[in-house]
């Protein structure tokens, strides 16, 4: 896989980091990855037999894994400076490929201050409602935007909207990659422009007071109203004595 999530495509982000191999989405197209048969076709054939079965939806211990899907963005910076304050807590990053050009220091602070990474596709688009040359291409392009700031491929991705089926799982799994979706939904995408998203709050309190562990939160950090939430939301996970976690030390 290394070799070809280095391969050159189209397009130039102005940059420290080189993003000249990125593809352009810009106005006026879907925004998709460009599939490339050549690609799937070598994975298929490398790694056809591979197999990781279901999603990872929950810790494996009594910790919380806290995920922050939809980044970088102009709100990251404030995260990670308030997990640095708390003493250095870590979480998981879920990044979508084609905002990292445009934030590449924030991308590579966040792998720099021992923070986990996911692959969240180059594009954000439903997986399932792709070809699989897109498919393939969404996940080389996504991989290869983090490798471009980490020096690192993950092998763990999250499928946008948590939307997957067998097809999606069975491609991942020729390149490596396991999806990781969430146990416990707080929903704060649903309070956007609402003046609702303190409900946010109120999951988690409702969760403490059913003793819930072993969880996999999902938040999202590319807008304000659900960004302005994230870091009360720890609090109360702190208070509450749960020890947050990135995934690798969730899952064990």
């Amino acid at each position: 896989m290394a070799a070809l999530i280095l391969v050159a495509a189209t397009a130039v982000f102005v940059s420290a980091y080189d993003f000249s191999w990125a593809p352009w989405t810009g106005a006026g197209g879907d925004g998709v990855a460009p599939g490339n048969s050549g690609w799937t076709r070598y994975f298929r054939d490398v790694n056809g037999g591979a197999w990781y079965g279901g999603e990872i939806t929950q810790c494996s211990s009594y910790v919380w894994g806290a995920s922050i899907d939809d980044g970088p963005s102009v709100y990251t910076p404030g995260l990670l400076n308030y997990f640095q304050s708390k003493g250095g807590i870590k979480a998981t990053f879920w990044l979508v490929g084609r905002q990292i050009p445009w934030f590449p220091d924030t991308a590579a602070r966040t792998y720099q201050l021992g923070h986990q990474i996911g692959i969240h596709t180059w594009s954000h688009h439903d997986l399932t409602q792709l070809s699989d040359d897109q498919i393939v291409a969404e996940l080389v392009y996504g991989a290869r935007a983090i490798f471009e700031v980490t020096g690192m491929v993950p092998k763990y991705f999250r499928p946008p909207y948590g939307y997957i089926d067998d097809r999606v799982r069975r491609i991942a799994a020729t390149m490596g990659l396991h999806a990781v979706k969430w146990s416990h939904d707080t929903d704060d995408w649903r309070y956007i422009g609402t003046g609702e998203n303190w409900k946010v709050l109120e999951t988690y309190k409702n969760w403490m007071n059913q003793g819930v562990g072993n969880a996999i939160s999902l938040q999202h950090d590319n807008v304000t109203d659900t960004a302005s939430v994230i870091t009360q939301s720890m609090d109360i996970l702190i208070n509450a004595g749960r020890r947050i976690v990135p995934l690798s030390e969730c899952i064990g």
